[in-house]
């Protein structure tokens, strides 16, 4: 998959950065540029993001989209995959994967809403409510 992602930002990011004013990046080797200077917390509130440079970095050295790995993959490997999910939600009757994409655990519940009820607020958390099968 890495292999798609990198080929594909390189590529639409090019596009991109193709229709912005002049003053703006042209290239992600100007974006990399860029994102290397910013060291410490700037006065304008721009903060270092080394993961995202290090993306950019290897978006910047995958391969075109003429690549052979790159074809592959998106050809074969990509609907591979598909049809491997799809078979799973089939075999195990799903409709959805929820996956919480926070590291923190989600404040407890204590007290089940009344069905209808609409979503509470707690302090300092986001809504909440449940889903109650039919």
């Amino acid at each position: 998959m890495s292999t798609v992602l990198r080929s594909e930002f390189k590529a639409q990011i090019a596009t991109y950065l193709a229709t912005l004013k002049p003053g703006y990046p042209k290239t992600l080797a100007e974006i990399i540029a860029l994102s290397e200077k910013v060291t410490a917390p700037t006065p304008e509130g721009y903060m270092p993001n080394p993961i995202r440079l290090n993306s950019y970095r290897q978006s910047e050295s995958g391969p075109p989209l003429t690549d052979p790995m790159y074809l592959a993959a998106k050809n074969f490997g990509l609907p591979f995959v598909r049809e491997v999910v799809l078979a799973i939600f089939a075999s195990n009757r799903l409709d959805a994967i929820v996956y919480p994409t926070s590291p923190k655990r989600p404040a407890r519940i204590s007290e089940a809403p009344t069905p209808g009820a609409p979503p509470s607020f707690r302090r300092r958390t986001m809504p909440t409510s449940r889903v109650f099968p039919t």
